[in-house]
């Protein structure tokens, strides 16, 4: 084991240019403070010198020391005409953790420093702070084997020149084109020439590149590549962000209008139970919540009410107001009309035995009901809400179908960006597509007339 880490320190020494008298020296400056338990453990740890016991650190002082008078000193005989604070910022810049690193990795230290099994396994041979530091060892380790002379040598060919010639980093920061010639005068290289471009040179250089490179043209694939990412981008916008909805009834009169297009919140309500939640600003669902879900039954299409009963919660509609939980409800949105016809739940719900069903009410929810209702009350299930309209008496709402299950709830809608005066013909699925098309041509023609323009841009509440 110690025969080899010797012909490897060998090979260090070749390319430092300095062959060591004390061995150990250079092996001190090569052993990282992780090293020194394993190798007392193995036996291999020898004592060089009560003055550097152990590992590298007491040489990575003296090393820098060194560094620092010995760059001083080459600085000061390059560069006679410079001032103090152009000094000071070059010897900066030659010695830092940067260059220190650089030297290093150019005589690849990390290939001969002992280091702990930890630091082995955390790749410390490449790390920037082992590498500068086992470098200032290793100086330190030349200026005590051979002296001042030889530590000088060994740095102007293995740091101060390279440092100097790195991009950035070979003059000072006030007077680069002095310093530059006389850096080039010293390697006996002829001077750098300037010359001054008119605006007309420079002009006519940059159409001779575009003659020689002409812009590619636009392939069909680049298109397409454009046109599948604005779709991708529209996709996930529209299912996790934002969407568009128009208001096709008048459930919502009071609040919402018959032809109001709003944009949705779909990034608003928690609850779901997934892990992001949590990450994200999501909020819980809260009565008196406008929402847009889809309807249970059917074809699922996308209703707009207002939360009412929340999970847990015991509903009940008496002469038309609601209670939630024995206390009656606060509701300022809700529109009653008296010339509406007859419907016993919008009276009274739900019904209790020996009282009449709501003949509006589905198939699929009038035996439902049932397994709802303790006493006169109904009981909001878990995970499910209870809607109705703000225009009670011609709202089809939970009332008439049951309760909007959370996985159903899209969001919540919060702006109305456009508004235009139409009937629920005209969104009725039943009409004809010539009748459609004829409603929209008809809107198109008379927009400016249609459009509730004091309702553009209204917040949703």
């Amino acid at each position: 084991m110690q025969e080899t880490i010797r012909i490897a320190d060998g090979a260090l020494e070749e390319r430092l240019g300095h062959k060591f008298l004390t061995r150990e020296l250079l092996e001190r400056a090569l052993t990282h403070s992780s090293a020194v338990p394993e190798l007392r453990a193995a036996g291999t740890e020898e004592t060089v010198s009560a003055l550097f016991p152990g590992n590298n650190e007491r040489l990575e002082f003296l090393g820098d020391a060194v560094l620092e008078l010995l760059a001083s000193e080459y600085l000061l005989a390059s560069f006679p005409d410079w001032s103090e604070g152009q000094l000071s910022k070059s010897r900066a810049r030659i010695v830092n953790a940067v260059s220190l690193e650089a030297a290093a990795r150019r005589l690849r230290l990390g290939e001969h420093l002992r280091v702990g099994r930890g630091e082995e396994k955390t790749g410390g041979r490449e790390k920037q702070t082992l590498l500068a530091d086992a470098f200032e060892a290793v100086v330190a380790a030349v200026y005590l084997d051979g002296g001042l002379g030889v530590a000088r040598e060994v740095l102007r060919k293995v740091l101060f020149e390279q440092a100097l010639e790195e991009r950035g980093e070979r003059i000072s920061e006030s007077d680069r084109k002095s310093a530059l010639q006389e850096l080039l005068q010293r390697r006996g290289r002829a001077p750098a020439e300037y010359r001054v471009k008119t605006v007309t040179e420079i002009e006519e250089q940059a159409t001779e590149k575009k003659q020689e490179h002409p812009p590619e043209q636009t392939t069909i694939s680049e298109y397409l590549e454009s046109l599948l990412v604005t779709v991708i981008l529209a996709l996930f916008g529209t299912s996790f962000i934002v969407q568009a909805f128009k208001i096709p009834s008048a459930s919502m009169e009071g609040t919402l209008l018959i032809g109001d297009h709003l944009l949705v919140n779909k990034f608003i309500f928690g609850g779901t139970g997934t892990w992001y939640e949590k990450l994200l600003p999501y909020r819980q669902l809260e009565r008196g919540d406008i929402i847009v879900f889809k309807y249970p039954y059917a074809d699922h299409q996308h209703f707009v009410k207002r939360v009412i009963g929340l999970p847990g919660d015991r509903l009940k509609l008496v002469d038309g107001d609601v209670f939630i939980n024995g206390k009656r409800l606060y509701e300022p949105y809700a529109v009653h009309d008296s010339s509406a016809s007859y419907d016993p739940f919008n009276f009274s719900f739900p019904s209790i035995r020996g009282q009449m069903i709501s003949l509006n009410a589905i198939p699929e929810w009038r035996p439902e009901i049932r397994k709802y209702v303790q006493g006169d009350e109904i009981v909001v299930p878990p995970g499910k809400y209870f809607a109705m309209g703000d225009n009670r008496d011609h709202s089809q709402d939970s009332r008439y179908w049951g309760f909007v299950d959370r996985d159903a709830i899209m969001g919540r809608p919060f702006l109305i960006y456009w508004s235009v005066e139409a009937k629920s013909s005209d969104y009725s699925g039943d009409s004809t597509f010539w009748s459609r098309l004829t409603g929209i041509l008809e809107t198109l023609v008379h927009l400016p007339s249609r459009t509730r323009w004091s309702r553009m841009l209204r917040t949703v509440h």
